[in-house]
């Protein structure tokens, strides 16, 4: 691999300072930071560096390292604020770009904003990721003035996953359009609102994702862990010095309840400040519609039932109304945003896809860990589940693109399933897909029926023939069978 200046290795005192990148985040320019990449397989090789700030960077660059397998790039710590301006400009650029239907806009912000949040979860005490999260706050005050329809997709209901980073990401947006339709005008409260819906979960970094997306009821050891999550990330957040106190406070106690029954300290009523009041409905509301791995998204008005039984006990009644009200008229303006319930539908084995293949694990594959969960690993990161050879034609739908693509998020587009196991696929693809889009397969099955899926795309590459495939994991654990 050839670079600008040959592969150097980045100051002594820049070792181990460095946040990665995925490859598709950064588009054609040229750089203001300077870009380095671990080539081949040893993870823990320091970085070496690939193009200096002020050369330029292409896509076809990007292909090239793509070819090499190279998934991401390392940028130094200390060039955080010049990438988050960056990313920034991204942003904007992509709300402002009206050829874009809104909700294909809102996907791809949303996936800056959610890695930008990852950024506060890997860089512990780095005062630059929190920094970014005020640059946040103050674009979607600016979105929510100028495009409040636009602005409000940036709220995903019943199309996402319970990730703690989309979650944060989710929550803040709820947060500050809770606080807009609350108190409309006051700008300070809406930025104070989504600082601290970005933020709320940070004491969640060192938690098992297996306890937080466990089904059924956690052990004693586990409950306390959860429970010290709001202390946790009041306490890194208080330290930082970065965040007011109604923001402290917001993510202190946003699992505080009316009634006094809530945690980590028992308040009650107006003990709990309004902003945590408001965290603690958004929160729960996008806890109940994300898809979990046992189980699919529920509807936003199922949740908004589910979450009534609590209203003046666990929620303050004003603002659960007035959340309850701005949820149900996202919905009336636009259906597509959250189907209505329509019944569980049949649960059914992938087996069914193709008789008798997993009967044959002499093929077991390891699809790439990036994204992937443990519980789908067994061992030394190889793939609990057999794989299958196959050659099935499919359609797609993107829920959620991290680049600009020939065909926008809903409209259908072929793909070739290659091998399945029961995690995941292998496709073939008309262009390279990236890491993080999100998308729903139709496939036939036997009987007449449909398999419906919804996956991420965790691995790219090219295909001796020249073509692309891409290895997707399953979001949800089983299929769903319709008619």
């Amino acid at each position: 691999m050839s670079a600008d200046r040959g592969p150097k290795k980045p100051p002594a005192k820049d070792q181990a300072r460095f946040f990665p990148v995925p490859i598709e985040a950064i588009d054609a320019q040229i750089l203001q930071m300077d870009l380095y990449v671990r080539p081949g397989s040893n993870s823990n090789a320091p970085p070496t560096l690939y193009k200096s700030a002020g050369y330029e960077y292409s896509l076809a660059a990007r292909d090239r390292l793509a070819d090499q397998g190279i998934k991401f790039f390392y940028i130094p710590v200390s060039q955080h604020k010049v990438f988050r301006e960056m990313l920034a400009r991204q942003m904007n650029g992509t709300f402002e770009d009206k050829s874009r239907p809104a909700p294909e806009r809102a996907h791809i912000i949303r996936a800056s904003c959610s890695k930008m949040i990852e950024d506060t979860l890997l860089l512990p005490g780095q005062p630059e990721p929190i920094a970014a999260v005020g640059a946040i706050a103050e674009s979607f005050l600016n979105w929510s003035e100028s495009d409040p329809n636009g602005f409000s997709y940036l709220l995903d209901m019943s199309q996402h996953d319970f990730y703690t980073t989309t979650h944060m990401v989710n929550v803040g947006v709820g947060c500050g359009m809770l606080v807009k339709a609350a108190h409309p005008g006051d700008h300070a409260m809406f930025t104070a609102a989504v600082r601290g819906g970005l933020l709320h979960d940070l004491g969640k970094r060192n938690i098992d994702p297996g306890i937080l997306n466990k089904e059924g009821k956690l052990d004693a050891a586990e409950w306390e862990l959860i429970k010290s999550h709001p202390t946790v990330g009041y306490n890194e957040l208080k330290e930082s010095g970065l965040v007011s106190e109604d923001i402290l406070a917001m993510v202190r106690d946003h699992h505080e309840r009316l009634d006094g029954k809530g945690y980590p300290n028992g308040l009650k009523a107006d003990q709990i400040t309004e902003l945590a009041r408001i965290c603690a409905i958004v929160d729960v509301f996008d806890a109940i519609t994300a898809a979990r791995p046992y189980r699919g998204p529920t509807p936003p008005e199922d949740s908004l039932k589910i979450m009534s039984q609590g209203r003046g006990t666990q929620f303050d009644p004003i603002l659960f109304d007035t959340w309850a009200g701005l949820v149900k008229d996202l919905v009336k303006k636009d259906p597509s945003r959250a189907p209505p319930s329509t019944g569980e539908l049949p649960q059914i084995s992938l087996d069914a896809l193709i008789p008798n293949a997993f009967e044959d694990t002499k093929d077991a594959v390891r699809f790439a860990s990036e994204g992937m969960r443990g519980s789908d690993f067994d061992g030394a990161d190889r793939r609990r589940h057999p794989r299958s050879h196959c050659d099935i034609r499919a359609a797609a739908k993107f829920v959620q693109q991290c680049k600009r693509y020939p065909v926008t998020i809903g409209e259908p587009f072929g793909v070739l399933i290659t091998d399945i196991s029961r995690g995941g696929m292998q496709l073939r693809t008309p262009w390279p897909l990236s890491l993080g889009d999100e998308i729903d397969l139709h496939a036939p099955l036997p009987g007449g029926k449909n398999l419906l899926q919804r996956a991420r795309v965790v691995r790219v590459r090219r295909a001796k023939d020249g073509g692309w495939s891409a290895g997707i994991m399953f979001i949800a654990q089983e299929s769903q069978a319709a008619a």
